[in-house]
């Protein structure tokens, strides 16, 4: 849970936020922390089923919330083998993940379309 928070969500926020929620650019080298956080969580998941092992567990509910929330910014996780898989895996099997995610991601799309529409 801490490294969803202190390091790839961060990565994320400090990467996109200043584009979505002011009159910001992308910075190259904050991108290159969002590639380092994946590259971390890709070995870390390695092969197992679910972050922490073969249990799905609160962390992998934390981390599939941040990583969809990526994947809503075009973010290219094909790189990242093991996280995708453990991407894919945990959207099909947690309870909930349509409506405690999908529905929020959607809300989360329309307030970055009506915020950087004039952006582009």
């Amino acid at each position: 849970l801490y490294f969803d928070m202190g390091t790839l969500y961060a990565s994320f926020a400090e990467y996109y936020y200043p584009v979505i929620f002011a009159n910001g650019s992308y910075d190259p080298a904050k991108l290159v922390k969002i590639n380092d956080a994946f590259k971390f969580l890709d070995i870390f998941i390695g092969n197992n089923d679910y972050s922490t092992g073969n249990t799905l567990t609160l962390a992998d509910l934390a981390l599939v919330s941040t990583v969809s929330t990526f994947e809503l910014m075009k973010f290219d996780l094909s790189p990242y083998k093991n996280v995708s898989r453990w991407f894919a895996k945990v959207k099909a099997t947690a309870p909930g993940y349509e409506e405690a995610n999908g529905k929020p991601l959607l809300a989360f799309q329309e307030l970055v379309d009506t915020l950087t529409k004039n952006k582009k």
